[in-house]
């Protein structure tokens, strides 16, 4: 029979995988911190557009109802009008 023979880890570490350890978690880092900044800008930009739709929406609000008045308003001198015409037709001629 063969002898057995056993595995066994060391415990020293090559410095370059120390650095590029390292390295790369300084990577992943600035990465991070870079798309949290983009993001935050994208997501500034997004809420400026839309505080600024909401006060047109407000500004169109406010228009609608003083056209619906202006509407009414005209209904009513459009009616007012039927009727002087209709008075003036109804009136006798002068000789």
């Amino acid at each position: 029979m063969a002898t057995a023979e056993h595995w066994t880890f060391e415990k020293k570490i090559p410095v370059a995988v120390i650095v590029s350890l390292g390295f790369y978690t300084l990577a992943q880092t600035f990465a991070f911190g870079w798309w949290a900044s983009s993001t935050s800008a994208t997501l500034n930009g997004a809420v400026a557009r839309i505080e600024q739709a909401e006060k047109k929406i407000d500004a169109l609000g406010t228009q609608a109802v003083a056209i619906a008045e202006l509407r009414v308003k005209t209904d009513g001198i459009t009616q007012s009008l039927v009727e002087i015409k209709d008075l003036l037709r109804q009136r006798p001629a002068r000789p």
